[in-house]
């Protein structure tokens, strides 16, 4: 049985509600956001079975149209505004409250499309960073760094949406206030610090998962089945999409993350130091390759990505087959003047087994003739407690160069590779 509250809602859509009754009920939608939905749904209902096709007999079609009420036309009009303003009012009622996370600290970060600045509120809508890392605050007491190259949308001020990237995300407030929505299921902070890093092939997306701290709840949207990962532990999540089977694989090395300090304790963007490197392109003598999900190509030499980061078949890193040495060469697509050589060496990321050792850097105008202008030996670091693998500056005399060419002269342990080259 209808209540009387429902009755003044069924008043208002069969157009036969008084001016007073009207503003009653008005004050009545702006207390009860239910009976706005109840006001939506009737609507809905009403309109839809107005466009149905009359299928009833012509005799009793006949006597409903004589027995409707006579008076009904002169609300025609009136009432069509009076909907339209009830309507209007829900939608301003229902709106999502105003957006509180804000872009808090950045390191040389490069936006494409749309360009956020250090102290500006999120917008919500897809947003793509292709180089750097930046550092969001929710109001849920929720820090998330996250790395490019990243897609990702800030859904509201509980929730956040990654396509592509890492993240680091390091909870201090309420449990479970704060859900991370990633391409396979949604991760929910249950108050602790966790990392993770998402990478899509075209079968499917991969989720890795690694809880530094406390614990995170991991919910399938599909089924409702919930996995808890606990304190140190670590896994692969792959799947095709959120509606779709998915498969855990725990304690996998590859998916061993390290936390990213946060950045927010010096908001000042740094000044760009332009990388003449970055995604410039590659060739090379050879690279590892072990199935789509195990593939290191020389591109992942200069993409900008630190640290052996990555997900299976979208590492940030090269590596070289097991025991030999080789040669990686970057395009710069024109002549440019270098006075230093950055490197970031690679330990093969969960495993511990790869590094360059001695490595040499030759240059040419026209990739043919080159002249070597260093040689040195780099460090590795095979810790996995080292949350930066160190990146190792070499200054030069100037000189002008369009090809670079870094050879791998010898390696640690089972082979060779590097994580980043850098020229300036």
């Amino acid at each position: 049985m209808m209540n009387e509250n429902e009755k003044l809602v069924w008043q208002l859509i069969d157009q036969e509600i008084t001016a007073e009754d009207f503003a009653k009920l008005e004050k009545i939608f702006l207390q009860d956001p239910k009976l706005r939905i109840y006001f939506q749904d009737c609507l809905e209902t009403e309109n839809s079975l107005r466009a149905l096709p009359s299928t009833l007999p012509e005799n009793i079609v006949l006597s409903l149209e004589k027995n409707k009420p006579k008076k009904r036309t002169q609300y025609n009009k009136w009432f069509g505004w009076v909907a339209a303003a009830v309507i209007l009012l829900i939608l301003l009622i229902d709106q999502r409250p105003e957006l509180e996370v804000t872009l808090v600290a950045a390191e040389d970060m490069d936006w494409r499309g749309m360009s956020i600045k250090v102290g500006e509120i999120m917008p919500t809508r897809m947003l793509h960073l292709k180089n750097g890392v930046v550092e969001l605050e929710f109001p849920t007491k929720t820090n998330v760094i996250i790395e490019a190259p990243a897609f990702f949308q800030v859904v509201n001020n509980e929730s956040l949406e990654v396509g592509q990237g890492s993240l680091t995300i390091t909870h201090e407030g309420k449990p479970g206030s704060f859900s991370l929505l990633t391409p396979t299921g949604i991760l929910q902070d249950l108050g602790t610090k966790f990392g993770v890093s998402i990478g899509n092939s075209n079968s499917q997306s991969t989720v890795l998962t690694h809880v530094f701290e406390g614990k995170v709840k991991f919910k399938d949207p599909a089924t409702e089945r919930q996995t808890i990962f606990q304190n140190g532990e670590y896994a692969i999540i792959q799947g095709r999409n959120r509606e779709s089977p998915y498969t855990i694989i725990p304690n996998d090395p590859y998916a061993y993350l390290l936390p990213k300090k946060l950045i927010s304790t010096n908001t000042t963007e740094k000044p760009l130091r332009q990388n003449l490197a970055l995604n410039k392109p590659v060739s090379a003598s050879g690279f590892w390759s072990r199935g789509q999900n195990e593939i290191f190509p020389p591109s992942k030499i200069n993409d900008g990505r630190l640290n052996d980061k990555g997900t299976p078949g979208n590492w940030s890193f090269w590596l070289l087959e097991n025991n030999v040495t080789g040669w990686v060469t970057i395009d710069l697509e024109k002549p440019e003047v270098i006075s230093e050589v950055a490197f970031q060496n690679t330990h093969n990321r969960g495993y511990q087994d790869r590094a360059a050792k001695e490595v040499s850097v030759d240059i040419s105008l026209d990739n043919i003739d080159f002249s070597e202008i260093l040689r040195t030996e780099l460090a590795s670091s095979f810790n996995e407690d080292i949350a930066d693998i160190p990146i190792q500056n070499f200054p030069i005399p100037k000189v002008r160069a369009r090809y670079v060419r870094i050879n791998v002269k010898s390696f640690h342990h089972n082979g060779g590779g590097l994580n980043e080259v850098k020229l300036y």
